[in-house]
């Protein structure tokens, strides 16, 4: 990197960009789910049943490709890849956080935000069965269309397992790091 600094700082935007958009797909799932639950969404899912779980597996996938594009080490921009690359060049980034009680930015230590990037990682490795499902389901059955996925899709969903409470689990560690 010719300035880790400038350079890391455009690469967060566009991490922070991304995970706007995944949590906005998030909550507009949420939405149609909650439509289930009112009087008057029974009606509405029933008349529009197809067009609803068109519109409900297309936001699944896609859900589940961004989510792969944002954690998956192979990306070229990853949230892995930028924690590390973060860790590589902490000095050079100068990390600071904002005391509210002083009301002002101080310098962290090279090796506390070594720490704290260490303790970010730990918190995604948690969630590394999460990540191989997500990773798998994206590569047999979404992008790639493998056909042993074809011939037997109950068989890979019970391999390969993603829980809902899972994938918010995952989104609010992404919040947290």
């Amino acid at each position: 990197m010719t300035n880790p600094k400038v350079e890391l700082r455009g690469y967060l935007r566009k991490l922070m960009h991304r995970f706007r958009f995944i949590t906005q797909m998030d909550d507009e799932l949420s939405i149609i789910l909650t439509w289930l639950g009112r009087p008057d969404g029974i009606n509405a899912i029933e008349e529009g049943a197809s067009f609803f779980n068109l519109v409900q597996r297309s936001f699944n996938q896609n859900l589940l490709i961004e989510l792969c594009k944002f954690i998956d080490d192979d990306e070229e921009k990853s949230l892995r890849d930028y924690l590390s690359k973060a860790k590589e060049c902490a000095e050079p980034l100068e990390p600071v956080r904002f005391n509210i009680d002083e009301m002002r930015r101080e310098v962290v230590s090279r090796n506390e935000f070594e720490n704290i990037i260490n303790e970010h990682i730990r918190d995604l490795e948690n969630h590394n069965r999460v990540i191989s499902n997500l990773k798998a389901r994206r590569d047999k059955a979404l992008a790639h269309t493998d056909t042993s996925f074809f011939n037997n899709p109950k068989r890979h969903y019970e391999t390969y397992p993603l829980m809902v409470e899972d994938i918010s689990h995952l989104l609010e560690t992404f919040k947290n790091t």
